[in-house]
């Protein structure tokens, strides 16, 4: 079960080094703004996928004690309150973010781009939530190889070819590169929750083999 989620990191790490040369590409001062945003973005996001941890746990759980419908409960408050914790940091993000991002530069140029990227990624925290917390559920459950396939077709044909496109060919530059990681992010959310919630993995078996031979073994 930990080989799907050990191949989702390295594609989605070798992945994200793509991602980064086009940022990279863009100069800079437009880089050193991606990872500023990064970091400042770094406050919501940290916290959520420990929100994804604790719905993978907590799934897991419920899965081996036969409890299908407690399992779904308990991805289900988990994603309320990454969706409140997030969401708030979201609101802070998007009133507020040369605050933060002042924290690390004083470079005009610098501050402009990275506030600029952080409104973006704060409209989207709610799916972001959603992203982590439904992606650890599917783990949590035994179905690992779906994150795993969300999140490389995400990353490979999202993310990599829309950035290209709109900040290189559409001139749009880092906002166009953080608009294309938004829309994989958004997508991967929806594509978590339909597996997990409305497809209803968490009322499937993810394997056959049964635990007293795991123990005999």
């Amino acid at each position: 079960m930990g080989v799907p989620t050990s191949f989702e990191q390295l594609f989605f790490n070798i992945g994200a080094l793509v991602y980064a040369t086009v940022v990279l590409s863009l100069g800079t001062k437009v880089y050193a703004a991606h990872r500023i945003a990064l970091n400042v973005e770094s406050l919501s996001f940290q916290p959520g996928f420990a929100f994804g941890v604790a719905a993978t746990t907590l799934v897991g759980q419920y899965k081996g004690a036969k409890e299908d419908n407690l399992a779904r409960l308990a991805s289900v408050e988990a994603w309320k309150r990454a969706i409140i914790f997030m969401g708030s940091v979201g609101v802070f993000l998007f009133l507020f973010p040369e605050y933060l991002v002042q924290i690390f530069t004083r470079d005009v140029e610098v501050v402009k781009y990275a506030s600029s990227v952080l409104r973006i990624i704060a409209v989207i925290q709610p799916l972001l939530a959603t992203a982590n917390v439904m992606s650890g559920s599917l783990r949590g459950a035994g179905f690992s190889k779906i994150p795993m396939v969300i999140s490389g077709v995400g990353m490979w044909f999202v993310r990599i070819p829309l950035a290209y496109f709109l900040a290189i060919k559409m001139n749009l530059g880092l906002v166009g590169a953080w608009i294309a990681m938004s829309t994989d992010i958004s997508l991967k959310a929806i594509a978590n929750y339909y597996m997990f919630i409305v497809k209803g993995y968490y009322k499937k078996e993810s394997f056959k083999v049964k635990y007293e031979e795991v123990i005999s073994n």
